[in-house]
């Protein structure tokens, strides 16, 4: 459970009034402390999507594929973060009910092939993301593109 709070660490905060308007006294009592969370920054945020990819390129390590993710796409999930003022769940949810499950799809289609590259992309015009599948022995687009969209938050 979170509420915000603009508090500098030496100043002393008063998020008491705050927790006793949302809780009952009941579920106050069995609370040991408050601990009061900044909203996370751009430089934050990058860092856990790029977190998040390594996450994801780990998980396929057996595929032995290579992901890597378009500065289109990390700035359009950065700003609607930052407008929407979301957490670092909001992140996690973007992965799995987006990227993830594209490439889910790709792997029981088969599509995806060992040694290959696999780059995360946004469409500016639909706000959609698909995936590009490269293999790393061509180093050129592979003929047969295979292009998945899923619709952005």
């Amino acid at each position: 459970m979170g509420f915000i709070s603009n508090f500098v660490i030496e100043e002393e905060f008063d998020d008491e009034n705050e927790v006793n308007t949302y809780l009952k006294p009941e579920f106050r009592g069995r609370m040991d402390c408050i601990i009061p969370f900044n909203c996370l920054n751009k430089e934050m945020i990058l860092s856990i999507i790029d977190k998040n990819i390594k996450e994801l390129t780990n998980k396929l390590s057996f595929y032995n594929v290579e992901i890597t993710m378009s500065q289109e796409l990390k700035t359009s999930i950065v700003d609607n973060l930052l407008k929407d003022n979301l957490g670092a769940r909001s992140i996690a949810k973007i992965f799995r009910e987006n990227i993830k499950t594209l490439i889910a799809n790709e792997i029981i289609a088969n599509d995806i092939a060992s040694k290959s590259k696999i780059h995360i992309n946004i469409n500016k015009n639909t706000n959609e993301i698909y995936l590009e599948f490269y293999s790393k022995n061509d180093l050129e687009k592979e003929k047969n593109l295979f292009t998945c969209i899923f619709q952005l938050i």
